[in-house]
Formats: structure tokens, C-alpha cells, sequence
């Protein structure tokens, strides 16, 4: 049960890894999501039972109670077709549905959160008791090391610390070495080639462009590139992002859209590649340095196998560098690349190869209380909550849906 099998983000080729690996294990997969919209992957979904549910993506108290408890039955009703013994959620609000749904269905809702959203509670529903509660049970996991300090805001044992790294298949690159973007990297003779993959909606690729611009115009006798695969729903982020370049003559700045599979090769033709999640464990991959962006201040730990092994933040607390800072200090001694590139490959096969990090979720699912118990919610409407409320019984969940996340991506670049 997930948000979106629609675009092409680090959540959406995370369920098509964890369906791939499932079919193989002859376990019967279907899916649950809140939307589909630019179905990108569709190739990849093909012959998977989807059931298209938008109210997934909020909270139930953002409905009657009428609407939720008609959503629920929804689900439950397209479960029983086929006996499903374990439903695995991927953000809070998919979690509160797998939760009411599992409770009818008498099967295990496994919470595994993507997003690494600060808990609020909310509604009537305290989430620090609801995801302690999983938590206890084994239930739920963050996608990395830091992610489930960060969500609940409190410091974690070890034991109780659960995590299971965001994996990467080595079979989504591809070796087609005939695209455009190959040529255009290729073909430019820049002294450092720099490389991000992200949706445009990533708040630090305003970071990225703005300290490669800062750093070009400090050292005009060097000759910068910067690639940026990805796109947005909204237009207006592109053109936003495409207006910060002031046409230096030393800095190329290239968007070549959604590129996927990812052709092999191009990370070999890049000196560094920069940015956070799936993209950066794909990077490793390819045996390329990769200095990773910490979501909290958009800076830079350093690089992922060499100054951290978490894809996201830093191992201890080190302050984090500017990104301006990070390729400084490879224009200085460009020995950084080579030591990048053989300790970030080791770690890609010793902690993210997909195959072990998904038998890893295997086991430890097999591992969780096996005891037949879920939460108790009690819902309750804010202020905040019948504002919304009002606003979907005018306009509807998908003109609502579209406005919010608009004004929200919006935000994150002005």
C-alpha cells in the first residue's frame, strides 16, 4: 500500500524492486495505491492487481466517517479476491489504512516509512504511541540508520532501532550507450562533470546550482558541467530551476528530463555525482563518487562508503559541508574520486544490493510478533482538518490533491 506508482521517484522503483523480488519467491503480490498519475513504470506493473484508492494518501479524518470506513471496505473487499497474509505500508497515512484494513482482513500491517516526515499528533490520533506500538512489534522500519530517530524525534537503542537500507537492482541500468545525454556529456570538455538525478521538486538542487554557479564564477580558469535527469509534475519547477543559470562561459547546466533506465556508461562519464536516497546507492553502483545531500540542511556529509554509510546523513555528528565545499576539495586533490569510487562500490555490495537488503525485510518481517493485535484509532477533526474537509467536498480529493501539492512544490523552490 503506497502512495504513488505514478512518476518516477525513489518510492516508485522501490515497489517495483520489492514486487520483482517477491514474484521470485513465488509470493502473489498486489497493490494499493494512492495514485497513478504519469504512469511511467506502467511497463513494469504489468499483470500486478492495482486497485487506485486517492483517499490513501490522507489521514481518515480528513473524510466522514461514512467515507473512510467505505474506503476500507474498498480494500478489504479487493483482498479477499486472493488471501493476503502481510500488507506493507509506505508513509504515515497508507499506514493508519493498512492498519484498520489489516484488522478486518486478520493480516500483518508491516510499516515501512520512505518519507522520513516528523511525527505529529494529530486528529485525535497519537502517532508516538500508535508507532511505538509497531515498533514493539517489530512493525516498523525507516529506510536508513538515522530515519525512525528522526520521524519520532527521540533517540533509539540499537535493538530497537529498525531500518532496512533502500536497496538497488544492478539489472534498471541499462547499457544502451546511444542517448542524446551520453553525447552531450561526452562531447563537453569540462574540467569537472558533475551529475544529480532527482525529482526537480528535491529542495537542494536549488543549493546545487547556486554553489556550482558561486564556485564557476570564483574560478573562471576551470570549465564546469552539471546534469540533472528528473522532472516535475509542475511545469513552473523547471523553468524556475532553468532561470537560476546566468549563461556562464565556463558552466554548462543540462535538463535532459526522466532517463530511465540510466544508461551505465554515463556514470562513468562524470567525475562526481551528488544528491540523496536511490540515486545515490544507484551511483555507488556504478562505482562513481558520490557525495550525498543531507535532506535536513540540504548540505553535504561527504561521500557515501568513504565519510558515512548512510545514503542521507553523517555517521557521527560532524557538521556538514556546503556542496561548494565538497568540489573544492576534489578540484584540490582529485585522489578523493579514486578512493570514492572503490569505497562506495564496497559498500554498495556489502549493505544496498538488492537481493540481500529485500531476503533481509524477509526475515526480519518473519521475525516480527506473530501475536493478533492492532491499534485502536480514535479520529478526531481539527481545525486545520475541517478547513480541508470543506475544501475536498467542493472540489473534490483530486483537485485538492493537485492544489496542495502544488502550492507545496512551489514553496520549495521560491
Amino acid at each position: 500500500m503506497t502512495q504513488s506508482i505514478g512518476d518516477l521517484g525513489g518510492s516508485q522503483l522501490y515497489t517495483v524492486r520489492r514486487i520483482k523480488h517477491l514474484l521470485k519467491r513465488n509470493i502473489k503480490v498486489c497493490v494499493v495505491a494512492g495514485s497513478n498519475d504519469n504512469f511511467t513504470l506502467q511497463k513494469e506493473f504489468e499483470g500486478i492487481d492495482i486497485l487506485i484508492v486517492p483517499e490513501i494518501n490522507f489521514l481518515p479524518s480528513m473524510f466522514t466517517k461514512a467515507r473512510w470506513k467505505s474506503v476500507v471496505q474498498k480494500i478489504v473487499s479487493f483482498l479477499q479476491v486472493n488471501r493476503y497474509d502481510v500488507i506493507e505500508s509506505h508513509s504515515i497515512s497508507t499506514g493508519v489504512y493498512a492498519e484498520l484494513v489489516s484488522k478486518q482482513t486478520k493480516s500483518k500491517n508491516i510499516i515501512y516509512l520512505l518519507n522520513e516526515d516528523k511525527v505529529k499528533n494529530e486528529d485525535g490520533i497519537n502517532f508516538n504511541n500508535f508507532f511505538n506500538f509497531k515498533l514493539k512489534r517489530n512493525e516498523l522500519f525507516g529506510v536508513s540508520s538515522k530515519s525512525l530517530e528522526i520521524i519520532l524525534n527521540r533517540s533509539l537503542s540499537e535493538k530497537e532501532n529498525n531500518f532496512i537500507n533502500i536497496p538497488f537492482d544492478l539489472e534498471e541500468i541499462s547499457g544502451n550507450e546511444s542517448l542524446s545525454i551520453i553525447d552531450e556529456v561526452t562531447g563537453n570538455d569540462a574540467d569537472l562533470k558533475i551529475l544529480s538525478i532527482a525529482r526537480l521538486d528535491k529542495t537542494y538542487l536549488v543549493n546545487l546550482i547556486e554553489e556550482i554557479i558561486e564556485l564557476a564564477k570564483e574560478r573562471y580558469d576551470l570549465k564546469f558541467l552539471l546534469v540533472i535527469i528528473g522532472n516535475s509534475s509542475d511545469a513552473r519547477i523547471l523553468e524556475s530551476l532553468k532561470s537560476r543559470n546566468p549563461n556562464l562561459k565556463n558552466l554548462a547546466i543540462f535538463f535532459p528530463g526522466y532517463v530511465h533506465p540510466i544508461p551505465s556508461i554515463l556514470f562513468k562519464k562524470v567525475d562526481i555525482f551528488i544528491g540523496q536516497g536511490t540515486a545515490s546507492v544507484n551511483s555507488i553502483s556504478q562505482r562513481c563518487a558520490t557525495a550525498i545531500i543531507d535532506p535536513r540542511d540540504n548540505k553535504s556529509p561527504g561521500f557515501l562508503g568513504v565519510d558515512t554509510n548512510n545514503f542521507g546523513y553523517p555517521e557521527k555528528d560532524v557538521p556538514n559541508r556546503s556542496i561548494k565545499e565538497i568540489l573544492q576539495q576534489v578540484i584540490l586533490d582529485k585522489n578523493i574520486i579514486s578512493i570514492a569510487q572503490e569505497f562506495g562500490e564496497k559498500l554498495f555490495y556489502s549493505s544496498y544490493l538488492s537481493s540481500s537488503v529485500m531476503k533481509d525485510f524477509d526475515d526480519k518481517i518473519i521475525k516480527s510478533d506473530m501475536e493478533i493485535k492492532y491499534w485502536d484509532f480514535i479520529f478526531i477533526k481539527s481545525k486545520r482538518r475541517i478547513i480541508e474537509f470543506l475544501l475536498i467536498y467542493v472540489f473534490g480529493i483530486k483537485s485538492f490533491e493537485i492544489i496542495f501539492n502544488k502550492i507545496v512544490k512551489w514553496k520549495s523552490i521560491k
